[in-house]
């Protein structure tokens, strides 16, 4: 109000008053100062900014952010965690391709059991005799050399002396 002075509209985030002319008290902040400062801010007091809260101090261990309000993984832990996660995919992993290739041996030896097997053939009367004669055809008896030569000497015998 022009006359009066005073702020018809509300004060800007961080003053409070009848003129507006204070600011917050340390530890609160915004329209009216009706914010609390995060817990989680660094130093004795808490302290942040009277207009938007960011913690003036810093953070106390474990917290982040301009108000301290979001918590920290532990440091050290995110490693920890990545590396558990990547094993364990790789423990997974190497399982299923066992797994796999064991049943595709499994299904392999399955699959030969399953073919019906050659029956061993017995030999025949006519193959024993084939065999025999082709011993005996090929030189391994003697009988045919025997005769061989006689046939020879009865041709002599008979066309012996031509004139």
């Amino acid at each position: 109000d022009p006359v009066e002075g005073n702020c018809t509209f509300g004060c800007d985030d961080g003053f409070q008053g009848v003129f507006c002319e204070s600011q917050c008290s340390n530890g609160t902040y915004g329209l009216n100062c009706a914010e609390r400062c995060s817990r989680f801010c660094g130093g004795p007091d808490h302290y942040c900014k009277n207009d938007d809260g960011k913690c003036l101090a810093g953070c106390e261990s474990g917290y982040t952010g301009a108000q301290c309000l979001t918590e920290k993984p532990e440091e050290g832990m995110g490693a920890v965690v990545i590396f558990g996660i990547l094993f364990l995919l790789l423990a997974a992993l190497t399982t299923v391709l066992l797994l796999g290739r064991n049943k595709k041996q499994g299904a392999d030896a399955v699959e030969e059991e399953a073919k019906p097997k050659p029956i061993p053939k017995e030999p025949t009367k006519s193959s024993a005799a084939s065999k025999e004669r082709g011993s005996n055809a090929s030189g391994g008896g003697r009988s045919g050399e025997k005769e061989a030569s006689q046939g020879s000497r009865r041709s002599g015998d008979s066309g012996g002396g031509q004139d």
